[in-house]
Formats: structure tokens, C-alpha cells, sequence
């Protein structure tokens, strides 16, 4: 179904304010713009003045459903419309009333403020209401809430729990961490910094007692402007455990004893541990041969021996042996074997889109979850454009042309004169101009979600959603489409096989069993019922192959694995 959005509709802000290291690294004295209208709007990412006709449309598959499912359709005058990729939500702005609203991808206004001013943050937005002082910005999240009010010259989101405001008061040219353009240039200090935890005030930060802040779960880590640092819980009180060096990871890795959170002061990953993994980051860990979770108890177990295996980044790691490099996932599984000259590594990223970029051989290709080929390595590393860990890659062919490479259907069939592909490593989509001014949408498998017919001319007229299920186009005609696509959902399939192999192995390890009463025994009888134990069933841990009842190989048929 087709609907719209509500007349009222505001759109899309570019940084409101630039300050030192794009967050709160003050003592630089860079500039500060926030306080300048006409600047923040020059910043925009799609400043037009425009008419347009706003309709959502719903793609299934590859077809857009027909026009005359269209149930209501209403013209905004003069409006401008941006995509916050990551939470799919629209930023629009009315050109009447100067105002920015913030809606959901099917048209549900999802805060009834509008601002004057509406920058991405990650997990939310900074917003800002003009009231003629220097404190007027806050935090609203995805959804819409008040997390931090507009009561601050600065704020800064550390993470989707945790966000920062800084109190401004006026300064001089000798002393001071922000300044403003305008017609005059003013000078400002921080006085202090409000801390927030899922919008509610924990804390408070004198000017020097912060420089920058990482967030782990429930815990903060805060490094201060002589460059020493605290760890705080939710309640902002400071972390009595002591390390031997200072280090903002999770983690002490303390040899011969174990792992420490630097947060709780806890050790971790042994039974008497009382973090549970919605506290922490990083909710299992590598101890010897098992993956064990934060009271010890094991989710998985190495396949085979590496010469090192390194930290999880997400639900895999990269292993190495002989110079090579491999990947595991958290249940011990081995996806890939350790003979691949590089696989991205970054901060979870691998895996993006259902598929893996790696290097064999001097040769780039892709991978699945099940670490199957799903693009031939025969691309040579010096002539790909990147290594970064995305669903799509290029490279030009002799005649100029774009060569499209996709980590599921491999080298897709169509040449390209311009590709632009998403910053956000996941999205399953990428934006192809087939030749001048013919832009459109294609997905892993070189379909035209968006046809190339002239719609659109520019690859920055469509705005692609992280997940790929939300579009934006600016046509030639300057009217704005949201589309909506439905993707397949092989990956989340594949993932959950991977679950369930996680589930056969940990109950493996366990070396118990389940009886008919509901107890679970690891004797050869139940203590409740006195039912005796099972003949354990016989399960491939590579393939899931299970043996007919009473067969009892020393090998799988299907893949030769050992049993």
C-alpha cells in the first residue's frame, strides 16, 4: 500500500556545529558554528527549493507495487527531506515554518516538537530550538524521546545509552573552547558537563575533568584533559579496580589469573560473576580451547588448534596459522580455514550483508556463512577499489566501465559508468548510473530495485538505508519518494543455523541430558523420576548430519567429518 506523510514536514540538517575532532576535543579552539542559521543551512546534504509530491512505496522484491495502489497523495511546497540511515528516520523540513520534524519510515511523526536545527548523532539526533541563548540543544533518540533537554551549547551521544551535555558561558579571545561566526564573533567556556544514562541525569563533569568518553553497556570510560582516566557504572560511581596499565578496553587480561572488568572490578567469565550480557559489551570470551560466557558456563568449543585466535568482534574472530588467517564463529565453529592472506577486520563488521570479503592468494572473492565461494577469487587485490568488509566491491574494466562485485552473485553481468556505494557497510543496495543521467537502485543480484530510466539523474539523488529497506530519491521532476523494500531473509536463516549448531554444541560440552519429567541430569539416571539416560544421538558438528537410529559411524557420509 501507498500512503503519505502528514502535510506537516520538516526536513534535514547537516552538522549544526562544527567543533574540535567533531565531538568535544575542545582544547583545540576550533570553531563552532552552531550558532549562525544561514551557515548550518548551507551545510545541509540536500538543500533545494523544492515542491514535491512525498508517497511511500512499497517494494517487493525487485517491482514496485502499481501507482494506482495509491490510497492518498499530498504536495508539501517547498520542503526538504534527509535519511537518517542507520535508525531509518526521515528529517524534514518545512520551508513555511524553517522547522525540522522527525518521522518513521511509514509516516508516523514520532515527535511533535519541531526545531530549528536537527543533526545526526549515533542512536538519536542533537536538536536545537533558537531561543536567543547559548544553551538551547538536546538529545532525541530514534523513536522520538527526550533523552538529553535543550538546556545545553553542546551535547554529544557516546553511545545509545549514554549522551553528554556541555553548559556554555560566555569567554574571551585568550581563553575559551568554542567561538561562534556570525556578524560577530563570541567567545565560550564550558562550565560543566551534565552525564545522562538512558535519559536520566547521573552525573556531573567539572570543564577539565573531560576530554573524550567510550561506552561499554552500563559503563563508561572517561579520560580526562591531563589524560588520565575513570571508569564509571550507571550511576556514575567511579570503578575501584586498579590496573597495572591504563587502557580503555573492557577487559584486563591479567596472565595466569584471568579476565577483570575494569567497569565492576569483577572477574569475569568464572561462575561468582554477577554481570549479565545486557551490562556489558562483550558477553563471552576465549578461555583455553572453550568460548565460555560471563559466569564461565561454555557456548562453544574450538574445531581445531590455531597458532593464535584473535578478540571477538562480534560473533566471530579471526585465527591465524602459518601466516594465514581464518574465522570462527562463537560456537567454535570454523567458517573459514586459516589459509586466506587477509580478512577485514573491524569493529563487528564482519559478515556485513550476509557476506565476506577475504584474500586468498593475491586474489580478492567473497565467502558465505557457511564459507562457501560466492565469488570466485580471481580478482586481483591491486585492482579492487577497497577491502572494506562490504557486500559490494569494484573495480574498472579496460573500456572505463564499473565493474560491480557482489558477495553473493559474484561479478555482476551490467557495467556501470559511476557507482556509488553505501558508507554503511551492510547495506544490501548500492546506487549505478547506467550511463548520463540515468541513476537507479540494484541489489546483490544486479536487479534494478529502482530502474535506471531517468528518474533520477544524480547517484546523491537517492539516499540508501544501512539495512536496505529504506530509499529516498529526489527526482528530476523535485519531487521526494520514501520507499520502503522488503529483503530476503536468507541471511537471518543462515544465522539462525549457525544458533542452532551453537545449541548442539554447548549441549555436547555439558555432557548432560534433558528427561521427560523436565529435569536435566548429568547422570545415567534421573534422581526425580529414575528414568534412565538416553542413548546419546550422534550429530555432525560441521554439517548437522544425523545418523539413522542405532548407526553408529566413525565418520559423517556427508562430510567426512569425525563423529
Amino acid at each position: 500500500m501507498i500512503c503519505a506523510l502528514p502535510m506537516r514536514l520538516s526536513s534535514c540538517c547537516g552538522m549544526r556545529r562544527g567543533s574540535p575532532t567533531g565531538s568535544f576535543d575542545k582544547m583545540t579552539g576550533q570553531a563552532y558554528n552552531g550558532f549562525n542559521q544561514n551557515a548550518i543551512k548551507g551545510a545541509m546534504n540536500m538543500r533545494r527549493m523544492i515542491s514535491f509530491l512525498l508517497t511511500l512505496v512499497l517494494l517487493t522484491g525487485v517491482m514496485t507495487q502499481a501507482l494506482a495502489a495509491v490510497e492518498e497523495k499530498k504536495v508539501v511546497q517547498d520542503a526538504y527531506i534527509y535519511l537518517h540511515e542507520e535508525l531509518n528516520v526521515l528529517v524534514v523540513e518545512e520551508k513555511e515554518s524553517d522547522l525540522s520534524y522527525l518521522y518513521s519510515a511509514d509516516g508516523t511523526l514520532l515527535c511533535e516538537t519541531g526545531f530549528d536545527s536537527v543533526r545526526e548523532l549515533e542512536g538519536g539526533f542533537e536538536v536545537t530550538v533558537y531561543n536567543g541563548t547559548i544553551n538551547n540543544s538536546g538529545v532525541v533518540s530514534g523513536a522520538g524521546v527526550m533523552l538529553v533537554p535543550m538546556q545545553y551549547g553542546d551535547v554529544e551521544s557516546i553511545s545509545d545509552r549514554w549522551q553528554l551535555g556541555a553548559v556554555l558561558t560566555e569567554a574571551t579571545a585568550e581563553n575559551y573552547d568554542y567561538k561562534s561566526f556570525g556578524e560577530e564573533t563570541s567567545y565560550y567556556l564550558v562550565d560543566h558537563y551534565d552525564v545522562y544514562f538512558k535519559g536520566v541525569q547521573v552525573g556531573t563533569l567539572g570543564r577539565l575533568d573531560y576530554h573524550y568518553a567510550y561506552a561499554w553497556g552500563d559503563y563508561l570510560y572517561v579520560s580526562n584533559q591531563e589524560g588520565d582516566y575513570t571508569y564509571y557504572d550507571k550511576t556514575m560511581t567511579p570503578s575501584a579496580y586498579v590496573s597495572d596499565y591504563a587502557s580503555s578496553s573492557e577487559y584486563d587480561d591479567v596472565y595466569g589469573v584471568g579476565y577483570f572488568h575494569r567497569g565492576s572490578g569483577q572477574q569475569a567469565f568464572v561462575p561468582s560473576c554477577t554481570l549479565t550480557a545486557d551490562q556489558v559489551e562483550t558477553a563471552f570470551m576465549l578461555v583455553g580451547v572453550e568460548i565460555v560466557d560471563l559466569q564461565g558456563n561454555p557456548i562453544g568449543k574450538l574445531e581445531n588448534m590455531y597458532e593464535s585466535v584473535y578478540d571477538f568482534e562480534g560473533d566471530y574472530a579471526r585465527t591465524r596459522t602459518n601466516g594465514k588467517y581464518g574465522l570462527i564463529h562463537k560456537s567454535g565453529k570454523e567458517i573459514l580455514p586459516c589459509e586466506y592472506d587477509e580478512i577485514n577486520y573491524g569493529d563487528e563488521t564482519f559478515f556485513e550483508g550476509g557476506y565476506q570479503i577475504a584474500v586468498r592468494d593475491g586474489k580478492v572473492g567473497y565467502v558465505d556463512l557457511n564459507g562457501q565461494v560466492t565469488c570466485e577469487f580471481k580478482y586481483s587485490q591491486n585492482v579492487v577499489d577497497s577491502l572494506y568488509d562490504m557486500p559490494f566491491n569494484t573495480l574498472t574494466d579496460l573500456d572505463g566501465s564499473i565493474i560491480v562485485l557482489s558477495g553473493k552473485a559474484g561479478e555482476l553481468p551490467q557495467r556501470f559508468a559511476e557507482v556509488q556505494l553505501s558508507y554503511n557497510s551492510g547495506c544490501p543496495l548500492f546506487v549505478g548510473v547506467v550511463e548520463e543521467g540515468k541513476v537507479g537502485v540494484f541489489d546483490l543480484d544486479g536487479n534494478a530495485v529502482i530502474p535506471a530510466d531517468g528518474r533520477y539523474e544524480d547517484t546523491y539523488d537517492l539516499q540508501l538505508s544501512a539495512d536496505g529497506t529504506v530509499i529516498v530519491g529526489y527526482d528530476v521532476n523535485r519531487v521526494y519518494s520514501v520507499y520502503t523494500v522488503e529483503q530476503q531473509a536468507d541471511v537471518g536463516a543462515a544465522l539462525e543455523d549457525i544458533g542452532n549448531m551453537a545449541a548442539q554444541v554447548v549441549a555436547q560440552q555439558d555432557g548432560g541430558w534433558d528427561c521427560v519429567c523436565g529435569s536435566h541430569n548429568s547422570g545415567n539416571f534421573c534422581p526425580e523420576c529414575g528414568a534412565a539416560r538416553p542413548a546419546d544421538k550422534l550429530v555432525c558438528t560441521n554439517c548437522g548430519f544425523e545418523p539413522a537410529e542405532g548407526e553408529t559411524p566413525k565418520f559423517c557420509s556427508e562430510c567426512g567429518t569425525a563423529f
